[in-house]
């Protein structure tokens, strides 16, 4: 089974890059907000703005299984709620993606192991 990391590129990229931005500029306004003085009340208005753009950031990461007659192809990407993903696990860049690749490459060989025992039982005998 082939497997790969798809990389974005043209409007894909840019339409994820909008989000991650605006969704950084929202962390660090958050951030900000707690730097000053804040009363009991404000600070629970952050954390429900905090909760809120979790809710909404959408997906982490996506898997995509593009099916063909000879091999399946199991790509992965990032997304902008990446960005959430990191600061929820504590996890640096580097190692949010090397734990997304070993999440494509899991899903490509149990895939491809579902496949071969489809086909096995589905022989005629």
């Amino acid at each position: 089974m082939k497997q790969f990391v798809l990389k974005k590129n043209g409007n894909e990229f840019d339409d994820e890059s909008k989000k991650y931005n605006a969704m950084n500029d929202k962390l660090n306004e958050l951030y900000e907000k707690l730097q000053g003085d804040v009363s009991q009340e404000e600070g629970d208005a952050i954390i429900e703005e905090f909760r809120n753009l979790i809710k909404n950031c959408g997906a982490a990461f996506e898997l995509r299984v593009i099916p063909g007659f000879d091999t399946q192809v199991v790509t992965g990407e990032s997304k902008a709620g990446a960005l959430i993903f990191g600061i929820t696990t504590n996890m640096k860049p580097d190692l949010i993606t090397e734990c997304f690749k070993a999440c494509t490459q899991a899903f490509s060989k149990e895939l491809e192991r579902q496949i071969n025992m489809n086909e096995v039982n589905h022989q005629v005998h």
